[in-house]
């Protein structure tokens, strides 16, 4: 058997202006989560704090139990993590999240409206109401105040997260 257990968000206590109620933004305290994956004879007793994606929890099931993925079928956006347990991937993933804004600062819309992408040291978060852009270094600055997007000296790592956001959102007008 496999145990997997995991929170599905993290939550706040109003840490940003404007924020009322958790899930409205894309913050590091409303999205990180902890997991806890058992299994007796593939895990050892490990904690890691790598970044990884909850979407990489399915390929991980699969991996473990040497159950291939038909890929003329389905395709997986995750990425098994049994390479970061055993120590034999290094680097950094990237991840993405989105919310709808589900109170203030801007109504709630139909779709979601706050997008963002993170990587092992940075963030970068587009609110598509108002068409605004947060980047954030998260080691330097973890309660995410100073917002070094269009800042000079920053250019490379906002062309790099702005990419891979566009990959994620692709009908989102930058």
């Amino acid at each position: 058997s496999i145990i997997i257990i995991f929170s599905d968000h993290g939550c706040s206590l109003g840490e940003q202006i404007g924020e009322k109620i958790y899930g409205s933004f894309c913050y590091d305290y409303t999205i990180m989560t902890y997991s806890i994956f058992l299994h007796d004879k593939l895990f050892p007793k490990k904690k890691f704090s790598q970044l990884v994606r909850t979407v990489d929890f399915m390929p991980t099931i699969l991996d473990v139990l040497q159950i291939p993925l038909d890929k003329n079928n389905m395709e997986l956006d995750g990425k098994s993590l049994v390479s970061l347990m055993d120590g034999s991937e290094s680097g950094s993933r990237i991840g993405f999240c989105e919310t709808g804004g589900l109170g203030d600062p801007y109504p709630s819309p139909k779709a979601p409206n706050v997008h963002c992408v993170r990587a092992e040291k940075w963030k970068l978060i587009f609110n598509r109401t108002p068409k605004t852009y947060e980047l954030y270094e998260v080691d330097d600055d973890p309660d995410e105040k100073n917002n070094l997007y269009g800042k000079k000296g920053f250019e490379k790592i906002q062309k790099k997260l702005l990419k891979e956001l566009r990959t994620k959102i692709l009908k989102i007008e930058f």
